[in-house]
C-alpha cells in the first residue's frame, strides 16, 4: 500500500474505535452521571433546609411584628395615662396655690392646720405621685426592651 491508503486505512480505523467507545469510556460517564446525582440530592437538600429556615425566619417576624403592635398599644395607654396623671397633679397645685390663708414657713411647710379637704388633696396628690411613678417605671421597662 502506498502511504495516502495506509493513512486512509488507519484514519478509518481510529474512527471506528472513538465510535465504537464513544469518545468517552462508559465508566467515565457513569461517574459524572452519579456525581450530577449526588450534586442534585445535595442541592436539593439545600434547598428544603432553606425552605424550613425561611419559614421559621417569617413566624419569627410575625411574632415580633405581633410583639411590636402589642407594645405600642401599651406605650399609648401609659401615655395617656401619664398625661392624666400630670393634669391631675396640676390641677391640684394649681388649687394649692389658690388656696387664701396659707403661709409658708421657711422649710415649706404650711402654718394654718389640716382640714379634711387639705388630707384629701394630700391623698390625691399622694396617689397621682405613686401612680406617675409607676407609670415611668413601666415606660422605662419598655424603652429598656427596645
Amino acid at each position: 500500500m502506498n502511504r495516502p491508503a495506509k493513512l486512509a486505512a488507519l484514519s478509518m480505523t481510529m474512527a471506528v474505535t472513538m465510535v465504537w467507545s464513544g469518545c468517552v469510556s462508559n465508566q467515565t460517564f457513569e461517574q459524572a452521571q452519579q456525581k450530577a446525582y449526588a450534586q442534585l440530592q445535595q442541592e436539593q437538600q439545600q434547598l428544603l433546609e432553606l425552605n424550613v429556615t425561611n419559614k421559621r425566619l417569617k413566624q419569627r417576624a410575625d411574632e415580633l411584628e405581633a410583639a411590636l403592635q402589642l407594645t405600642r398599644e401599651q406605650l399609648g395607654r401609659t401615655e395617656k395615662e401619664w398625661k392624666e396623671v400630670r393634669d391631675e397633679l396640676l390641677k391640684l397645685k394649681i388649687e394649692k396655690e389658690q388656696q387664701p390663708g396659707k403661709r409658708r414657713d421657711r422649710v415649706g411647710q404650711e402654718k394654718s392646720g389640716e382640714g379634711q379637704d387639705d388630707q384629701l388633696k394630700h391623698l390625691r396628690l399622694d396617689e397621682a405621685r405613686r401612680r406617675a411613678k409607676e407609670l415611668l417605671q413601666q415606660l422605662q421597662g419598655m424603652v429598656d426592651q427596645f
